[in-house]
């Protein structure tokens, strides 16, 4: 039992850092573009498309560290350090679905607004 237990945590631990490091690659994909942006390379309507873009990723990976934080936390070389913090932990949660809900707000009201300007 103990073996399978092992085994399901490496896999969890496994999907975690694969999620988290999409998101890396996202992120820096869309400092790049914003690199672009600064320098006047890209169109006005690109721009406000890649802003939508841009503020969806933030948001999925803000969401997506709720999914990092019960999978890959509870691994057993990282148990100790959240016992220690988990007061904190739980007000981190709240804090960031309050942050991942304004930026799926943002990003809708771009949405709303690239469509009425250029639809």
């Amino acid at each position: 039992m103990a073996g399978k237990d092992s085994m399901l945590g490496e896999k969890q631990e496994f999907l975690a850092s694969t999620i988290l490091s999409i998101n890396l690659v996202g992120v820096t994909q869309s400092l790049l573009l914003m690199m672009l942006m600064a320098t006047g390379l890209l169109e006005p309507i690109l721009k406000l498309y890649l802003f939508h873009f841009i503020i969806g990723l933030l948001a999925s990976a803000i969401l997506s560290g709720f999914l990092h934080e019960k999978y890959f936390v509870k691994s057993n070389r990282y148990k100790k350090i959240i016992e220690k913090y988990h007061y904190h932990t739980k007000r981190k949660k709240i804090f960031l679905g309050v942050v991942a809900f304004i930026f799926t707000c943002v990003d809708g009201y771009a949405f709303i607004y690239i469509l009425s300007e250029f639809g």
